[in-house]
């Protein structure tokens, strides 16, 4: 057979070969967590950038701000992968919070800014917050009605008025932080 005679110590086929056996000198677990923690701060970025709705070609200014030299070595060695993988035009480590004007992502070892300037077009996203303030306050308000009606308190099923309750809550809390960030860019 011409497959044994070049390689006379491998199998002829994978069928008969041995299963592959864990090498534990592959094993890192301080890598492991460093590229864990990198990946947390690219899924940070990538949330930002959705929730500001960020195109991706629109490239971002990342500050990352270390909380000990560790994370500043993990941070620098991996400058260029993050900025591959949250689409930044740069990632700079820096050595203090920046002025504000800036969301901050907080992340194992670190807090990351990233400039809204560099985000967003002021105008449009004032706008677009300004609208949504708007639609939760429509949304709170027809809650706020369908919870004062008494024929529905007595009708609806404990349930449904508990889920309507919750929901009151959560559109509160979001045009808190809404209201917040408009506040914010002023």
């Amino acid at each position: 057979d011409l497959f044994l005679a070049i390689l006379p110590d491998k199998e002829p086929t994978i069928m008969l070969s041995d299963f592959p056996v864990c090498d534990a000198s592959f094993i890192n677990p301080s890598a492991e967590k460093s590229i864990e923690r990198v990946k947390e701060a690219v899924r940070g970025i990538r949330m930002v950038r959705t929730e500001k709705q960020v195109p991706p070609s629109q490239k971002i200014a990342v500050h990352i701000l270390p909380a000990d030299s560790e994370s500043s070595n993990l941070f620098e060695n991996t400058k260029d992968a993050l900025k591959l993988l949250s689409g930044a035009a740069s990632v700079e480590i820096i050595s203090e919070a920046p002025p504000s004007g800036a969301i901050s992502v907080v992340v194992s070892g670190a807090t990351i800014y990233l400039p809204l300037a560099s985000l967003v077009d002021s105008e449009k996203e004032r706008a677009r917050l300004s609208k949504e303030i708007k639609k939760l306050e429509q949304e709170i308000s027809r809650i706020d009605s369908k919870l004062a009606n008494e024929g529905f308190l007595a009708k609806a099923p404990p349930a449904l008025v508990e889920a309507e309750r919750e929901k009151l809550e959560n559109f509160a809390a979001m045009l808190t932080k809404t209201e917040t960030e408009l506040a914010g860019m002023s």
